[in-house]
């Protein structure tokens, strides 16, 4: 190798997309942490007109408008052709800058890869370079791979051109000297606007009105035509997004209890990771509804965003309770 960047930690998790996946790590190399950063917001929102066409959100910003509150940016960056885009990947990582690559997975398949051989869009960390070889991370949870491959299988799954994506993209982070922690005034006042956002709303859609109103319109899928659930509930796989945000927010309410000196935040964070496992039975319940729909799937589906809304509410409850007793 002629240049290796060590020390990017290869952290999976079950519950992560593989871009924020090598995006915690890429973090973590520069001593920051994913979750203070990006998931402060103890949010949902519901977008759409009905059932056959919504979207949920558990954050109101991306990753760069929140990496970029802190001064620290990233930057999407799209390449000509690969010996070019190569040529500016190299010269990052002489600067010490180690990136991130959307790729495909199907060429990667030859070196470590597993399962079979599909085309599917990824995201991988490069850490260095050599005359033939690129190293990379790769923190999936099906992987977890550290190592090198061939420049060969790197370039074409870079192109990434049978998945039908711009090819050669990449995203570069810059980090300043200083990242600064948030005080404590911050964080309370962070954790209070959650709990306005989720409890009384800002807009039709959000916070616990919005997850009982998804409920409702996943109920009125139940009198449709299977061929019609099966696409409607397609969209419910979004609430995978949910459970991923939450399981953060779990880090982020541990962290501020050991500033805020209040010892229930890391209980209540406990329980918040044991919701975002319920957003996943959700997601799960939704992605057997698709395969083979059912009027009584769907109601399962129904009744547990009904649930879901009341066990947020009373985490609510507690951290208001947590806030108030301070």
């Amino acid at each position: 190798m002629k240049v290796l960047l060590e020390g990017i930690p290869g952290r999976a998790d079950e519950l992560q997309d593989c871009f924020s996946g090598c995006l915690e790590s890429l973090l973590a190399y520069h001593g920051l942490d994913l979750a203070l950063l990006h998931f402060d917001e103890w949010h949902f929102a519901l977008e759409g007109t009905g059932p056959d066409r919504f979207r949920v959100a558990a954050q109101t910003r991306d990753s760069v408008a929140s990496l970029g509150r802190f001064g620290v940016e990233l930057q999407r960056q799209q390449e000509a052709d690969f010996a070019s885009g190569w040529s500016r990947l190299c010269a990052e990582l002489d600067q010490g800058w180690p990136l991130l690559a959307l790729v495909d997975t199907e060429p990667l398949r030859a070196c470590y890869y597993p399962g079979q051989p599909l085309h599917s869009p990824h995201t991988v960390v490069v850490n260095g370079y050599g005359a033939d070889r690129v190293a990379i991370v790769d923190p999936s949870p099906y992987t977890n791979f550290a190592g090198e491959i061939p420049l060969g299988i790197f370039a074409p799954a870079w192109q990434a051109v049978a998945l039908g994506e711009v090819p050669w993209v990449w995203c570069c982070l810059r980090v300043p000297p200083q990242v600064p922690p948030r005080g404590p005034q911050e964080l309370w006042a962070c954790m209070r606007g959650n709990l306005e956002g989720m409890l009384e709303g800002g807009a039709a859609g959000w916070g616990l009105a919005g997850v009982r109103q998804l409920a409702g319109w996943i109920e009125e899928m139940v009198g449709w035509q299977e061929a019609l659930q099966a696409v409607a509930l397609a969209q419910a796989a979004q609430l995978k997004w949910v459970g991923l945000a939450r399981r953060q927010h779990a880090r982020f309410l541990r962290h501020a209890g050991e500033v805020l000196g209040i010892s229930g935040l890391a209980g209540l964070g406990a329980a918040v990771e044991e919701v975002a496992q319920e957003w996943m039975v959700a997601r799960n319940l939704a992605l057997k509804g698709r395969r083979r729909p059912r009027a009584d799937l769907v109601r399962r589906l129904s009744c547990r965003l009904e649930a879901l809304a009341e066990w947020e509410g009373l985490l609510l409850g507690r951290l208001e309770e947590a806030l108030a007793g301070r």
